[in-house]
């Protein structure tokens, strides 16, 4: 194992190493979250995310943001927006869900760049659990193997 990696690498050898460079601090390790300070949570998969398991995770994310206090939802949604923007530039024109979830798979740490440009003044609006997955569950409508609230299973 690299013993330049940090602690919290040498914990998770599957996904934590290869979200950062050995010595590279996360920033989204230490950013303050309504007046406290909290840790990221790496994932403990080895493998690929399901499509089913980041669906849950992006519904989650739309009812985090659907209930959030009245006072912070409009910043939320334009962050959100900004984010939704940001999948459509990387994904271009049509995509599957398997893309999707891949892409969510690859990581999701780019969501914190757009969140802080989108929201400089509001540190509580850069939760990716809140408006990254938000995001991802709603582009994931205009994937061209989803209707009706799911995925089409292709029948050739």
């Amino acid at each position: 194992m690299d013993k330049s990696l940090g602690t919290d690498e040498m914990a998770m050898p599957c996904r934590a190493a290869t979200t950062r460079r050995a010595g590279e601090v996360a920033i989204w390790a230490t950013l303050p979250a309504r007046g406290r300070v909290e840790r990221a949570r790496p994932s403990l998969a080895c493998g690929p995310v399901s499509f089913e398991t980041a669906v849950q995770q992006w519904r989650e994310g739309e009812r985090r943001l659907a209930n959030a206090p009245a006072s912070e939802r409009a910043v939320l949604e334009r962050v959100t927006s900004r984010v939704v923007t940001e999948l459509r530039r990387r994904l271009g024109g049509s995509f599957t869900t398997a893309e999707l979830a891949e892409l969510y798979d690859r990581g999701t740490t780019w969501v914190l760049d757009v969140a802080v440009a989108a929201a400089p003044e509001a540190p509580w609006a850069w939760e990716q659990r809140v408006v990254g997955d938000a995001a991802f569950g709603r582009y994931v409508r205009e994937a061209a193997d989803f209707a009706g609230g799911r995925r089409v299973e292709d029948r050739s």
